[in-house]
């Protein structure tokens, strides 16, 4: 479905053709918990559904991504897909009052520049913990600012963060999802050529794996204290859509199906052009580029299995 929308205060100075696709019913693979059959027609009635659809589908979908007070420039930091709302949001120790719009990756982007780095067999460290801590270095030296989140139901070693918390699973997961990973890539219209390599970069990185100390807590206390902005989301899991949006400066607009649905209902975003541009500031050729983008929507995927029971349907934004 296409529509024409004139551009919110604070978004970018172009009217927007969006074209809005249902890609598939479900990835078709996953051990996780969150599902959309286990709740549709039961828990959330069909009608009702059908609400959250035509807001899926519809020009509310996106939001711009926010701009620096002041400026003209958008925010240039990432937060992770979860669909949950925001309870408080910290940067340097403290509260701030308001939540701006960030574009969103699975585990923000010192996770994405982790995916990258291993597709390229450019990782040093086995330890996760120490391969989470260089993935944020590296972030920083090539220009990429990121956020995290937390929530209100984290204790002991964990963070809050499903992509995060459940690294060493997701990991193991894309290794051993790889070809079910690589049809649903095919089915997106990416291009798959070094996928196999990525593949076996992937595989080649857990077989050494060291996660025997891993401790989420531990990744997201390292981005705190870089003084990047941590959100803690409250609530349950509700997610029950993936929508992907291709538009550069727009985000998924998750706030407008949560209120459509009065929170019963969730949507998980990923920003793809953000996941592009995490892979263009992190390699300089071409090929480590694509390899970075690979292995960015190969981790994306396997947090999806690990997480979910992979029938939530998938939803494509894109401008025409």
């Amino acid at each position: 479905m296409s529509y024409e929308r004139t551009p919110e205060i604070g978004s970018p100075t172009v009217e927007l053709n969006l074209s809005v696709t249902r890609l598939v019913d479900g990835i078709g693979y996953g051990e996780g918990t969150i599902s959309h059959v286990a709740r549709a027609g039961s828990e959330v009635p069909k009608t009702e559904l059908a609400k959250i659809e035509d807001v899926i589908t519809s020009p509310d979908i996106l939001m711009p991504v926010s701009k620096y007070k002041g400026r003209e420039d958008l925010l240039a930091d990432d937060g992770c897909g979860d669909g949950r709302g925001v309870l408080t949001i910290i940067e340097n120790g403290e509260i701030r009052k308001k939540s701006l719009n960030r574009a969103k990756v699975f585990g923000g982007g010192a996770t994405m520049t982790l995916s990258a780095m291993i597709a390229n067999k450019a990782m040093p460290f086995q330890n996760l913990q120490d391969a989470f801590t260089e993935s944020m270095q590296q972030a920083s030296s090539h220009g990429i600012d990121f956020g995290a989140h937390s929530d209100e139901h984290a204790s002991d070693d964990k963070s809050g963060c499903g992509a995060i918390d459940n690294a060493p699973k997701i990991l193991r997961n894309a290794v051993r999802m790889k070809s079910e990973i690589a049809d649903t890539i095919t089915a997106l219209g990416i291009d798959t050529t070094g996928l196999d390599e990525v593949n076996d970069a992937f595989g080649s990185y857990v077989s050494g794996l060291d996660d025997a100390q891993y401790n989420g807590k531990s990744v997201l206390d390292g981005i705190v204290l870089q003084g990047k902005v941590i959100k803690q989301l409250k609530s349950s899991h509700n997610e029950m859509y993936i929508v992907l949006n291709t538009v550069p400066g727009y985000t998924v607009n998750q706030i407008a199906v949560r209120d459509a649905s009065k929170e019963s209902v969730q949507v998980f975003a990923v920003d793809v052009w953000r996941i592009q541009q995490i892979a263009e500031k992190m390699y300089t050729d071409t090929t480590s580029q694509h390899k970075a983008l690979l292995g960015e929507l190969v981790y994306t995927l396997a947090t999806a299995a690990t997480l979910t029971k992979g029938d939530l349907p998938v939803y494509s934004v894109s401008s025409t």
